[in-house]
């Protein structure tokens, strides 16, 4: 099992063109376990929706991409500061910076027909007095299309097989600070990301 992230590249023989970055499974944790930053460098958390690919496929065309999943999430990528700001300036950031175990925390996921063609997703971090520190509502309008559009790029390059996790990004990222408990949620519904970060 991988994880891909699609972003846009500037840097790509198309311009806005998206490209990928891959992790493998060990970078990942799941919701409800305790996330520890690096401490050789200051972290940024990029947040994004993650598609579970339920069949294998390459070269997918987009009009096609819906049919490799059934069940989106919300994903958070723990990266550092100089890697989001690579991703935010889009430009594309070498492989070795960004692979680190347990760097990436993947939501519950939901079917993805009980989401709206517009997702807004939350993000909160609280201290553990209960104040809060970030409360971030990012919209992803017509996200099925986004991630059609993360599918397809991906699978130019890479063999989508059942059990990865593809991922579309916001283009900015928020701090990821120590002694925080990392919320995410889909609209108004119960926390599908819950994380302490330490």
């Amino acid at each position: 099992m991988k994880i891909i992230a699609a972003y846009k590249s500037s840097g790509r023989e198309e311009p806005g063109r998206l490209n990928t970055m891959i992790w493998p499974d060990s970078a990942m944790i799941r919701s409800g376990k305790p996330l520890f930053v690096r401490d050789d460098t200051p972290c940024r958390i990029i947040p994004g929706i993650a598609a579970a690919v339920k069949s294998v496929g390459k070269t997918i065309r987009p009009k096609f991409a819906s049919r490799y999943y059934d069940e989106v999430a919300p994903i958070c990528f723990i990266l550092p500061l100089n890697v989001a700001r690579e991703i935010e300036k889009e430009s594309d950031p070498k492989a070795c910076d960004i692979v680190a175990d347990y760097s990436i925390i993947c939501g519950d996921f939901v079917p993805k027909e009980t989401l709206e063609e517009n997702i807004d997703l939350t993000l909160t971090s609280s201290t553990p007095s209960g104040e809060t520190l970030i409360n971030e509502t990012l919209n992803f309008p017509n996200w099925e299309a986004t991630l059609a559009e993360a599918i397809s790029a991906a699978s130019r390059l890479n063999t989508l097989k059942t059990g990865d996790i593809l991922a579309t990004i916001a283009p900015f990222s928020i701090e990821a600070r120590r002694d925080t408990l990392l919320r995410a949620t889909f609209g108004d519904a119960a926390p599908l990301i819950e994380n302490k970060i330490k």
